[in-house]
C-alpha cells in the first residue's frame, strides 16, 4: 500500500495514461488537480512503465528498483575512471555499499524522483564529471553536457543545481584546459537548460498543462519556513535528530570512510587513483546532504531527498581498497589463508546477525536514533579492527616478511579494512531491520495495519459514499474523499461548520504521526462529537468513524 505522499505520483501517472496530461482526482476539494510540482519527465516515464507492466504498487515500486540497478551498473564505469584498473574486490565493495544501503533500498521503493530516476541522473552526472576532469574537450563532450543538462533540468531543478556544481568543480580540477572547460560547462548547462525549458513549454502547449507550475512550486518551497526547514537549527535537526534524520539513513560510517579515503588518497597518492576526483566525490555527497538539510527538509520519518548522496560517498570510500598494500593478502590462496578467510567471513556474518538483533530490540523500545547507530557502528568498527588484525597476524605468521609486516603495516591495514567492512555490516543489519518492520521503506515508520484496515473499511463504506480522511486512504479505498490535511489547515470553527454542512458519512483517522489526535486535539474533539467508531482494532493505527444517527 502507498503511505501519504507516495500515493500521489502513481495516481498522477495513472492520470497521464487516462488523460494524456497529469490531471488526477485528489479529493473533493481538488477533483481535477494538476500534479506538476517538478518538471514532468519522471511522471511520464513512470506512466510509460506502469502502462506496460500494469498499474499496481508492485509495478510502481519496480520502476525505482530498475533505476537503481542501472545506476549500480553505471557506477562501475565511474569507479574505473577513479581507480584506473580497480581490483575485483573494489567492484564488490562499491556494489555492497550502494545496494545494501537502507537509504538506497527504501528510496528505490518510494514512488518519488530522488530515490529512483533522480538517482540514475545523479550517477550519470558523476560519470560526466569524470569525463570533464580527465579528458580533453571535444565536440562529444559538449554534446554530452548539453544533453545531460537537458535531461537533469527536465527531471528536477534542485538535482540539476547540485550536479551542475559538481561538474563545474570537476572542470576546475582539470590539469589542462581548466578555464576553457569551465566556460564550456557553463555554456553547455545554459543551452541545455534553455532547451529543456523550451521543450517543457512546447509540451505544455501541446498536451495542455501550465509549464510554469514547477517554477511556482520551487519558489514557494524555497521560501517556506517550517520547524524542519530553514536556518542552521533546522538543518542540524534534519541531519541529526529523530528517526528520520539524514545520517540515520545514510549511515555515519560511510561518510567517515569517504572522508578518510579523501585524506589518505591525497597523502599516499596510490598508483592510478585520481585523488582529486575522490575528494570531489566526498565533497559532492556532503554538499547534497547539507544542501537539502537547509532547503528542503522532509517532514516524514524517511529523508526521501538524499539517496542521491550515497553513490558519491560509496565511490570515495571504495578507493580505500587502493591504499591497502597487496602484500597484506599474500597467502590467502594457500590452505591456511582460505581457512582464515572463511573464519573471517563467518565472524562478519555473526556480527551482522548480532547487530540486527540489537537494533531490532532497540526499535521495539524506542525510535531509532543517530546516537544508537553511532554507538553500534563504533562497536562494530573496534571488533572488526581487532579481528582483522588477528587474521593478518595469523596469515603472515612464519612468513619471510612477517616481522616487517607486523611492525609497519598491521595497524594501518587493519584500520582501512575495518573502515570498509563496518559500513557494509551496519548497512546490512539496518536494511534487515527495515525488511521486517511496518512501512519502513516508506514515509511513516512503524505505522501498522493499513492493508487490513482498508480491506475491512471497503466492506463497511458503501461504494460512492464519501469519507473525510488521509489522501492515501482515500485513494486506495476508491471512495470520494475530503482530505484531512486541507480541512485541518482551517480553524476548528470552520471544520465544525464543514461537518455540520456536508454531513460526510464516514471519517478515517490515524493514531500516530502528523495527523493524529496528539497533533490536532481540537479537531478530534469535533469528530468525537459527531461521529462514533465502527472499526477500531488494536492491531491497526487507523480508525473508521461513522456519522451518528442523531
Amino acid at each position: 500500500m502507498y503511505v501519504i505522499d507516495e500515493a500521489v505520483f502513481p495516481y498522477v501517472a495513472d492520470g497521464i495514461l487516462k488523460h494524456g496530461a497529469p490531471f488526477y482526482y485528489n479529493g473533493e476539494l481538488r477533483p481535477a488537480d494538476f500534479g506538476l510540482w517538478h518538471p514532468p519527465l519522471y511522471d511520464y516515464l513512470l506512466a510509460g512503465f506502469v502502462g506496460i507492466f500494469g498499474f499496481s504498487p508492485f509495478s510502481v515500486r519496480a520502476f525505482g528498483l530498475v533505476c537503481v540497478l542501472i545506476s549500480a551498473f553505471v557506477l562501475l564505469f565511474v569507479l574505473r575512471r577513479l581507480m584506473g584498473n580497480p581490483p575485483q574486490i573494489a567492484y564488490v565493495t562499491l556494489t555492497a555499499l550502494v545496494l545494501l544501503s537502507p537509504q538506497i533500498i527504501s528510496g528505490a521503493l518510494i514512488p518519488d524522483i530522488d530515490g529512483s530516476f533522480g538517482l540514475l541522473v545523479v550517477v550519470l552526472g558523476l560519470w560526466l564529471a569524470t569525463i570533464v576532469k580527465q579528458e580533453l574537450l571535444t565536440a562529444r563532450t559538449l554534446l554530452l553536457l548539453v544533453g545531460f543538462a537537458t535531461l537533469t533540468v527536465a527531471t528536477k531543478f534542485t538535482i540539476s543545481g547540485f550536479i551542475a556544481l559538481v561538474i563545474g568543480a570537476a572542470a576546475l580540477l582539470s590539469q589542462r584546459q581548466r578555464w576553457t572547460k569551465e566556460l564550456v560547462v557553463i555554456g553547455g548547462f545554459v543551452v541545455g537548460t534553455l532547451l529543456a525549458l523550451g521543450l517543457m513549454m512546447l509540451a505544455g502547449a501541446i498536451i495542455g498543462f501550465d509549464a510554469k507550475l514547477p517554477f511556482d512550486y520551487l519558489f514557494s518551497s524555497l521560501s517556506a519556513r517550517t520547524p524542519g526547514r530553514g536556518g542552521l537549527s533546522g538543518a542540524i535537526s534534519t541531519l541529526f535528530d529523530g528517526p528520520g534524520a539524514t545520517l540515520v539513513w545514510v549511515g555515519p560510517m560511510i561518510v567517515v570512510a569517504a572522508i578518510v579515503a579523501s585524506v589518505l588518497v591525497l597523502m599516499r597518492k596510490p598508483r592510478r587513483v585520481d585523488g582529486r576526483l575522490v575528494v570531489l566525490m566526498t565533497a559532492a555527497g556532503l554538499m547534497i546532504i547539507i544542501g537539502y538539510a537547509f532547503i528542503s527538509a522532509s517532514p516524514f520519518q524517511f529523508p526521501k531527498y538524499t539517496p542521491i548522496a550515497v553513490p558519491a560517498f560509496a565511490l570515495a570510500a571504495t578507493t580505500l581498497v587502493a591504499v591497502v598494500p597487496r602484500s597484506a593478502f599474500a597467502g590467502l590462496g594457500a590452505a591456511r589463508g582460505r581457512w582464515i578467510l572463511a573464519a573471517y567471513s563467518a565472524v562478519v556474518a555473526v556480527g551482522i546477525t548480532g547487530m540486527f538483533v540489537l537494533a531490532r530490540r532497540n526499535e521495539r523500545s524506542h525510535p531509532r536514533a543517530l546516537s544508537d547507530l553511532a554507538l553500534l557502528s563504533l562497536g562494530c568498527f573496534v571488533a572488526i579492527l581487532v579481528v582483522t588484525a588477528l587474521c593478518l597476524v595469523l596469515l603472515h605468521r612464519g612468513g619471510e616478511r612477517s616481522a616487517a609486516y607486523r611492525s609497519r603495516s598491521l595497524i594501518g591495514t587493519s584500520v582501512i579494512i575495518a573502515l570498509l567492512v563496518t559500513p557494509v555490516m551496519t548497512q546490512t543489519s539496518a536494511a534487515a531491520v527495515n525488511a521486517v518492520a511496518q512501512y519502513s521503506t516508506r514515509y511513516y515508520y512503524g505505522e501498522t495495519g493499513m492493508n487490513d484496515f482498508i480491506a475491512e473499511a471497503k466492506n463497511i463504506v458503501p461504494e460512492g459514499e464519501a469519507i473525510i480522511g488521509p489522501k492515501d486512504v482515500g485513494f486506495q479505498m476508491d471512495r470520494p474523499f475530503w482530505e484531512d490535511a486541507l480541512l485541518f489547515a482551517e480553524p476548528p470553527a470552520n471544520f465544525r461548520q464543514f461537518v455540520e454542512r456536508e454531513q460526510v458519512p464516514f471519517v478515517v483517522t490515524r493514531d500516530t504521526h502528523d495527523y493524529s489526535e496528539s497533533i490536532y486535539p481540537e479537531y478530534f474533539a469535533i469528530i468525537r462529537e459527531y461521529y462514533e467508531p465502527v472499526l477500531d482494532s488494536p492491531e491497526s493505527d487507523f480508525v473508521l468513524w461513522k456519522l451518528k444517527s442523531d
